[in-house]
């Protein structure tokens, strides 16, 4: 590889983006909740074992590794009875022995369901025939809450019924007493025999799955809907307007040299969650005070920097609603076009969704950001030297971690953006051990297989 074809001596202007971004090989990192209480060291913020748990369970790739790695990290500079309690916590984390108790969250919607319905004056009967036909209007003042609690469960009770039953058009539900008989949901609805009312939940399931199939009676709706993974009623109400989506990404493809069609796009977008997706973008915040963070956002600017003009308010805005809701609605999007036919607006809103989540304007900062410069700003400045934009993030981050490309653009680039080259250089450049060697062997193959991939070293 000629890395000057990736990495050039000479700023140039920002590249606009052009294709899908390919996914970071990064390991997420899940840091622990801290406090500082004025000049005292770091304090642990206490959690339940139940939440250490669930941030273990996410460590790793989903769908590509086998396994994740977790560094439970202790600051051993505080005092000896503060590393004595760190370290306490630590083993009374990993005390398998005793773990927090789990409730089953679809037992606990169920039971609030049926509680909202009495409140009303509704029986359970009542409720289960109003969930079959979709429709909760004797629930009177509790009919907003109700439907908020189905939302979030009808998702995936449409999707476990089509993995099920395929394109079958009718309303056949026999599928649920198997796939949750045995679930937490029911093991633990069986437990509490105080209760009464062991055939609650697969009753209700049933029902609401009648009702889901009637909220979207078509098949087509109902793949995109399953794939888009939103809330059903943000899932329809997006797939009844793709019209709207596309017209959106046409205009960013087709704006101006002199526009902004990047956060044009962004504020169509927050504009209808605003209108349709409350489920997604819980209380969003006011339109002024989005039009003074968003051009900081997408422009690179820093978080700190970000915080100190826009006030504490801005680092949820951030990392919440451009750095989580909003990408994930791009994304959703996506999901719900014609990945042939529609290959160039798929690829933009998932490369549109990308910058927003990260907080960069051009593929370029995007993709040296993911190459291992994990600062927004140093992304930025060496996005300047990137002379192909679409060279992938490993071919970048080869072109980075050369000695010669290190050494030009020293003299061009900050102090800080150098140290974040050094810092890439000590992480990814060691050489990488020689391939073990083995004797030379026969295998018979079938016909046409040229490739054996190593299970086991």
């Amino acid at each position: 590889m000629n890395v000057e074809q990736i990495i050039g001596p000479h700023p140039l202007p920002p590249h606009p983006c052009g294709i899908h971004l390919a996914a970071t090989d990064q390991h997420t990192v899940h840091s622990v909740p801290h406090r500082v209480l004025d000049n005292e060291p770091l304090q642990l913020a206490k959690f339940t074992k139940r939440d250490f748990w669930n941030i273990c369970g996410r460590a790793g790739r989903a769908f590509v590794d086998g396994e994740g790695k977790v560094l439970f990290a202790m600051d051993m500079t505080g005092t000896l009875l503060q590393v004595k309690k760190a370290e306490h916590a630590a083993k009374s984390y990993f005390d398998i022995a005793h773990l927090d108790q789990v409730e089953s969250g679809l037992l606990q919607v169920v039971g609030t369901l049926r509680q909202l319905a009495a409140s009303v004056g509704v029986s359970f009967e009542g409720l289960l025939e109003m969930s079959a036909n979709d429709s909760f209007d004797r629930c009177g003042a509790e009919k907003a809450n109700v439907e908020g609690l189905v939302d979030w469960i009808d998702d995936q009770l449409l999707a476990l019924h089509v993995a099920h039953k395929g394109d079958d058009p009718t309303l056949i539900v026999d599928w649920v007493d198997d796939a949750f008989r045995d679930s937490l949901a029911a093991i633990q609805e069986r437990s509490r025999k105080e209760l009464g009312h062991n055939d609650e939940l697969i009753g209700f399931l049933k029902a609401r799955v009648a009702g889901v199939l009637r909220k979207v009676p078509s098949l087509d709706a109902r793949r995109a809907v399953i794939a888009s993974g939103l809330a059903l009623s943000v899932g329809i109400v997006a797939f009844n307007q793709l019209n709207v989506f596309r017209e959106m990404v046409d205009r960013y493809l087709s704006a101006g040299i002199d526009e902004d069609p990047l956060e044009a796009l962004v504020l169509e977008f927050e504009t209808w969650a605003r209108e349709n997706a409350g489920t997604i973008v819980k209380e969003m915040p006011e339109q002024g005070q989005l039009d003074k963070i968003r051009p900081q956002w997408l422009g690179g600017g820093s978080l700190r920097r970000i915080i100190e003009t826009r006030g504490d308010e801005s680092t949820d805005i951030c990392t919440e609603l451009y750095g989580y809701q909003l990408p994930w609605l791009f994304h959703s999007v996506a999901q719900k076009l014609d990945k042939l036919a529609e290959e160039n607006r798929v690829e933009t809103l998932s490369r549109v969704g990308l910058l927003v989540e990260i907080g960069l304007p051009t593929e370029a900062a995007a993709k040296v950001f993911l190459a291992g410069v994990r600062s927004r700003a140093a992304a930025m400045e060496l996005s300047r030297f990137v002379i192909d934009p679409a060279a992938s993030v490993s071919r970048i981050r080869k072109a980075l971690l050369d000695s010669a490309s290190v050494t030009a653009l020293s003299v061009s680039v900050s102090a800080s953006t150098l140290e974040w080259l050094q810092l890439l250089s000590a992480k990814h450049g060691a050489s990488e051990a020689a391939p073990p060697k083995c004797a030379n062997f026969l295998l018979e193959a079938p016909d046409g297989v040229d490739i054996i991939h190593v299970r086991q070293l």
